[in-house]
């Protein structure tokens, strides 16, 4: 894997002339620098179908509802085992 080299994350310093970067994405920083960020998880199973939608909420206890919608159905997250 080749190794780009990148200035110092200050995204408050001008552009002009600067050393610094400004953005930078995909990376983790280390403690000698910036690593590859880790690659995806899944956290729920797929839907069925495409997504048409997603909503969540807020209940009186404090707790979160996750809802997504396909063209014919509209799902439920359970929150104790991730499935719809």
């Amino acid at each position: 894997m080749a190794l780009l080299a990148f200035g110092d994350f200050r995204p408050d310093v001008s552009d002009y002339e600067g050393q610094a970067t400004r953005n930078i994405q995909n990376v983790i920083p280390r403690g000698d620098g910036y690593g590859p960020f880790p690659s995806f998880s899944a956290y729920t199973s797929a839907l069925p179908a495409p997504c048409r939608g997603a909503f969540y909420a807020l209940k009186s206890d404090g707790t979160v509802v996750t809802f997504a919608g396909t063209a014919t159905r509209l799902y439920k997250l359970n929150n104790t085992d991730f499935s719809a």
